[in-house]
């Protein structure tokens, strides 16, 4: 598979989950979906000089997730891009607390793949999933749930 079927894959499933029409009033920038590796995580995004920023994924991790769990991550991924062509985060000073505030924020637009979301986290990962820089399924999903039900 060449670079841009890879890249058209992987935009294609961003595109279904993330849209400017979700973003309501929190700031956008477009950025490039890619399947590439990631190292230790499922999706990284990274400053690029040509698109502001790019959010690269493990095609082999992402298949894992659920749809809730995917969009969940892609949102979050973005909330990194916004963060990264802002100059700072927008809810909190954790850049990645921030970024899962942000994906709740841009997903409440569609409650029940939220709440699927946050169901996943807290049941899935539990207290021992995720790592010590985004925290546990537990405080990710308490803190999307605070967040998704706070303003704007």
């Amino acid at each position: 598979m060449n670079a841009l079927s890879r890249f058209l894959g992987c935009l294609s499933v961003a595109v279904s989950v993330c849209s400017p029409a979700h973003a309501q009033q929190l700031p956008w920038f477009d950025a490039p979906v890619v399947y590439g590796q990631a190292g230790n995580f499922t999706c990284v995004t990274a400053p690029n000089p040509q698109y502001g920023a790019v959010i690269t994924c493990d095609p082999s991790k992402l298949a894992m997730l659920p749809p809730a769990a995917r969009a969940f991550l892609i949102n979050h991924e973005h909330g990194h891009v916004v963060q990264m062509r802002l100059g700072r985060t927008l809810f909190v000073p954790n850049p990645e607390a921030d970024a899962d505030c942000y994906a709740a924020k841009i997903m409440r637009s569609d409650p029940d793949e939220l709440d699927a979301a946050i169901e996943w986290m807290r049941n899935v990962l539990g207290p021992g999933g995720g790592d010590m820089v985004h925290g546990t399924g537990f405080q990710v999903a308490a803190l999307a749930t605070q967040c998704a039900n706070s303003l704007p």
